[in-house]
C-alpha cells in the first residue's frame, strides 16, 4: 500500500524503497500475489526514472506470478 501511495504522490525513490522491501520480504516464503503486486509497482517506478531494463524485468516477473497463481484481475 505504501508503494502505491508514494508513487501517486510522486515520491519515486520512496516507491522503489517500499517495493524493494516488499520484494525482499515476500521472496522468502511470502504471498506470491503480494510479491506480484510489489514487482508491478516497482515496474512503474523504474519506468518513471527511465530504467527500462529494470521496468521490463519487474513487469515480466509480476505477470508471470499473476498468471502462475491465477490472479485474473491483473
Amino acid at each position: 500500500l505504501a508503494s502505491f501511495m508514494t508513487f501517486d504522490l510522486g515520491d519515486v525513490p520512496a516507491t522503489i524503497a517500499h517495493a524493494e522491501a516488499a520484494i525482499s520480504l515476500e521472496e522468502v516464503g511470502g504471498n506470491p500475489r503480494i510479491l506480484g503486486q510489489a514487482y508491478y509497482v516497482a515496474s512503474f517506478a523504474w519506468n518513471e526514472i527511465g530504467d527500462a531494463t529494470r521496468a521490463v524485468a519487474a513487469s515480466d516477473r509480476a505477470l508471470a506470478l499473476f498468471r502462475e497463481h491465477g490472479t485474473p484481475f491483473w
